[in-house]
């Protein structure tokens, strides 16, 4: 929900001039309580994608841009990726689309 709140409030900021068919993605730091309460530190709008200093990383960074190109471009485009399927492993998206401007 934070995540959410966080672009809703910023969103006339995201695409100022309504161009559409863009996307970004967005680097959340949050801090969790030994009470399990969930604080958003801050958001990145340049999150740092580097995946040559850790081994999680080297795993979880393609994923998530893979999952980011299924949510942006495969609905616009979508025969974009067929030839890709083919040639990887079709993975299952683990993430989803949490704020269109367009059906608010």
């Amino acid at each position: 929900m934070l995540a959410f709140q966080s672009l809703r409030a910023t969103s006339k900021y995201l695409d100022p001039d309504r161009l559409g068919c863009s996307f970004e993605i967005f680097g959340y730091d949050f801090m969790v309580t030994d009470s399990y309460k969930v604080y958003l530190i801050e958001v990145n709008s340049n999150p740092c994608l580097d995946t040559n200093q850790d081994p999680v990383m080297q795993k979880l960074i393609p994923h998530m841009l893979d999952s980011a190109f299924r949510i942006a471009i495969d609905p616009v485009f979508p025969s974009s990726r067929t030839n890709i399927k083919r040639q990887i492993e079709v993975r299952t998206n683990l993430f989803k689309l949490i704020y269109d401007e367009s059906k608010i």
